[in-house]
């Protein structure tokens, strides 16, 4: 039996001596009314429940439901995060791809699309190279008495990539300029620029932009 003298609860369940709610003060030590309980052989059958029941009566343990709903949003959280990070990783690398495999030139420097139309039918090599300067190749043709100038490279690994080339007949004469846009590796071409003695002249808007 507990000692009168030492325990003074009141009706509320506050120790006069403490305060803890639903608690006795024991010689000036607080302890809570269901350990007490548990400890009494009256309620020895019962200590395992009374010592598992919560402190906080209002809470409530989650129910089986409660808890998988819980866990499926934490789920679809994750899952909104690692999206969101692969679009975004995705993204760069794309930015990064293009940068690397987009469009491309080699061509020799100070050559752009200005110059190159400053060039005429007739105009002798030496002019040539004074308006665009030296080419990086000088070829013969293979069909043909003239020789072909190469103002540009091929870019490997580029998708799209610009060419030019200056046709001289046998007298070192200007008589075509001729440049093209390769796309999709060198798998594909179109004329952007084309400028012949058979009177025919091109001039797309990609030129400007391949040759700026």
């Amino acid at each position: 039996m507990l000692n009168k003298n030492k325990v003074n609860k009141t009706a509320s369940g506050k120790a006069t001596g403490g305060l803890v709610q639903h608690g006795i003060s024991i010689s000036g030590a607080e302890v809570p009314i269901i350990k007490i309980f548990a400890n009494c052989s009256f309620c020895y059958i019962y200590k395992d429940y009374l010592l598992k029941v919560p402190a906080n009566r209002n809470t409530q343990p989650l129910s089986a439901t409660s808890k998988d709903n819980f866990q499926m949003k934490n789920i679809i959280k994750i899952k909104k995060v690692k999206l969101i990070f692969l679009s975004f990783l995705l993204i760069a690398l794309l930015v990064i791809g293009f940068k690397i495999f987009g469009t491309n030139s080699d061509v020799v420097k100070g050559v752009n699309s200005e110059k190159i139309k400053i060039i005429k039918l007739g105009m002798k090599s030496e002019k040539v190279i004074l308006i665009l300067g030296k080419p990086f190749k000088s070829e013969k043709e293979i069909l043909g008495e003239g020789f072909i100038y190469s103002y540009t490279n091929p870019v490997k690994y580029s998708i799209i990539y610009p060419m030019l080339w200056i046709h001289f007949d046998k007298k070192l004469k200007v008589r075509e300029v001729y440049a093209k846009r390769y796309i999709l590796f060198g798998a594909d071409d179109e004329c952007i620029y084309l400028l012949n003695s058979n009177n025919n002249y091109v001039e797309q808007k990609k030129f400007m932009f391949c040759f700026r």
